[in-house]
């Protein structure tokens, strides 16, 4: 990638062709694309370096006039993913030295062109309404020589547990009115979201950076990323003109409990779902709620949405990928169909997803690989859902401001935040949370954000 750049009046930056040999147009479309996220100030911290950050373990100081709170991910954008703890060595769980097709493509998503490229929406009408920010981060070189393939038994098993699910989502007649919401642990969502990827178009919504002291392990989220970009290219080609549902890919790890700590960084985010007039737009009916295990509530910052589109006609309902479950007497090409596993734990209840997720509609026909009289499962493998969307006080009430192409949504004071002081040299220092809230000058952060009812800790 050429390090020639040119600005704009505005700031962005546009990519210059000089010194590649005559790069392709779609190369140069596709860099161009890319660096037009960026401020002309990200840019320069990406391309010239982390500027030197001291980390304070705490402050002997009482005097906090000083203390300048900082958006956590704009901090990194300014002066680096790591900033106020450089050099330290990232942990990996799962980290591998091939990718998910047995290789090494991998490496070439160490490019954040190429990762960013393989993991775009291919519908334009989605492209607004992903967040893709954490892929941006791998143009950090310190970062991006730390980076590895990440795959962990828990994102196979979920893989595998996928292909049952895509297989009842993609057959019913409208399956384009679909949208499913990935609320699992990054790694698991990523990995989800590649099972299905043949069939149903992903859209990645993650809002964040990795930090060696971040709350949110998204570094993993990233690993997983790279794991599979190689099958997702491949797949993607596979979905050329065909009518799909759509997977909004989400971190449930987003919203991690976080007490104030010296050794963390804030690096949480919220999630901002379209509305229903925008679903509406992209043709969408019915949004169901996919989640690890079956839970009582969803994530508290997805509460207001999923209500909004409940009332205005969107219909709602959630599914754990707990049940998916095998069976080993299944005939074998509904288990080819399947990895396996079948809704319910068995080959006789996999249709009966249907009974109970009446929003979907679905034609048995001659010939088909499911049993045309299913039986009900029983209900410790996959109960009648009982769960729908409801207005309840959260940390995030009020705050709802609608995806609309750049705009973010409003945070809670002391969410995702990081506070700093500048020293002799004019550079920023990372502050103590626990330090910067011990006279009251500073809000503290903690709480546990997340599924709780009463919002902040209730």
């Amino acid at each position: 990638m050429s390090n020639d750049r040119k600005s704009n009046d505005d700031g962005t930056l546009l990519m210059s062709s000089a010194g590649q040999g005559g790069e392709p147009p779609e190369a140069l479309e596709r860099a161009e694309w890319w660096e037009a996220s960026l401020t002309r100030r990200q840019v320069g911290a990406l391309a010239l370096g982390a500027a030197t950050v001291v980390a304070l373990e705490g402050c002997c100081d009482d005097d906090l006039s000083d203390l300048e709170e900082h958006d956590a991910l704009e901090l990194q954008q300014k002066e680096g993913w790591d900033v106020g703890d450089e050099g330290q060595t990232l942990s990996f769980e799962g980290d591998q030295l091939r990718d998910s097709l047995g290789g090494e493509g991998w490496k070439a998503y160490l490019d954040p062109v190429k990762l960013q490229d393989v993991t775009r929406p291919a519908t334009a009408g989605w492209r607004p309404l992903e967040r893709a920010v954490l892929f941006q981060a791998v143009s950090q070189d310190s970062l991006n020589k730390q980076l590895r393939p990440v795959y962990t038994p828990a994102m196979g098993e979920v893989y595998a547990r996928g292909k049952a699910l895509v297989s009842l989502v993609s057959s019913v007649k409208d399956k384009e009115a679909t949208l499913l919401l990935l609320d699992l642990p990054g790694p698991q969502s990523v990995a989800l979201a590649a099972s299905m990827a043949e069939s149903v178009e992903p859209v990645f919504y993650f809002d964040n950076w990795p930090h060696p002291q971040g709350v949110v392990k998204s570094h993993e989220t990233l690993g997983a990323a790279i794991y599979y970009a190689e099958e997702l290219k491949q797949k993607a080609a596979a979905r050329q003109g065909r009518a799909m549902p759509v997977a909004m890919v989400l971190d449930s790890r987003r919203l991690s409990p976080y007490q104030d700590a010296s050794d963390a960084f804030d690096n949480r985010y919220l999630v901002d779902l379209p509305d229903a007039t925008a679903l509406k737009k992209l043709g969408i009916a019915r949004v169901l709620y996919i989640t690890e295990k079956p839970v009582e509530d969803e994530m508290d910052d997805l509460n207001e949405a999923l209500v909004a589109l409940s009332e205005n006609r969107i219909k709602v309902a959630s599914l754990s990928m707990d049940a998916f479950q095998k069976d080993t007497q299944a005939p074998e090409e509904a288990s080819a169909s399947t990895g396996g596993y079948f809704y319910g734990g068995g080959y006789n209840h996999h249709p009966h997803f249907f009974s109970y997720y009446p929003m979907f509609l679905f034609f048995p026909f001659p010939g088909s690989r499911w049993s045309t009289s299913p039986s009900a499962p029983p209900a410790s493998a996959a109960a009648r859902p009982t769960w729908q969307p409801r207005t309840r006080p959260t940390a995030f009430s009020g705050m709802t401001r609608g995806a609309r192409a750049g705009v973010g949504r409003s945070k809670p004071v002391g969410f995702g935040r990081v506070s700093t002081r500048t020293d002799g040299a004019g550079r920023p220092m990372r502050v103590s949370p626990a330090s910067s809230t011990r006279t009251g000058s500073s809000p503290s952060r903690s709480g546990s954000f997340g599924r709780s009812r009463g919002g902040f800790g209730g």
